[in-house]
């Protein structure tokens, strides 16, 4: 008995060291934004156009998103939906999934109203990995607006779906 009382309790203090404390990095900054548009796609889901100005020039690759909020409500993570281009004029599309608050208000915003967003933020797709002439396939699924960084990916033509065989 007490070798299982030794073995529970160094157990024990094996477990208390493997907590890890992680800081989240430092406060996201918000800057203010324009809807241009807000167009109800499908059954709560709407194709959101915002001016985020010169902040659209973070955009590089398909796969990257931002965080959006309305007024002093909780933010929410959005993928962007336009491909990326240099010429966007500071225009980005977000497909939104009219579910939780953040999308909720979102997807309830007329053209002129504002809010506020985050830089553009994540790596995107890495599919500089997957090259053309190694990789003559690629499949991407995706449901509802979580079609959103795959549309963006595949009209920005980064996939050179035209070197694929399939």
């Amino acid at each position: 008995q007490a070798r299982q009382q030794h073995s529970l309790s160094s157990q024990a203090k094996r477990t208390r060291q493997l907590i890890v404390r992680a800081g989240w990095g430092d406060p996201v900054v918000f800057t203010a934004a324009k809807v241009v548009s807000n167009v109800k796609d499908a059954e709560k889901l709407h194709q959101v156009v915002v001016d985020v100005g010169d902040l659209a020039a973070g955009y590089s690759k398909g796969g990257q998103f931002m965080q959006i909020k309305v007024g002093e409500g909780k933010p929410g993570f959005f993928a962007i939906a336009s491909p990326p281009d240099p010429n966007n004029q500071g225009l980005l599309e977000f497909l939104i999934k009219a579910q939780g608050e953040a999308a909720e208000a979102l997807a309830g915003l007329e053209a002129g109203a504002e809010v506020s967003v985050s830089p553009v933020m994540g790596k995107g797709f890495p599919v500089d990995q997957i090259p053309a002439d190694a990789h003559p396939t690629v499949l991407l699924f995706a449901t509802g607006s979580g079609i959103s960084p795959i549309k963006a990916l595949i009209e920005s033509g980064d996939l050179e779906a035209d070197k694929r065989s399939d």
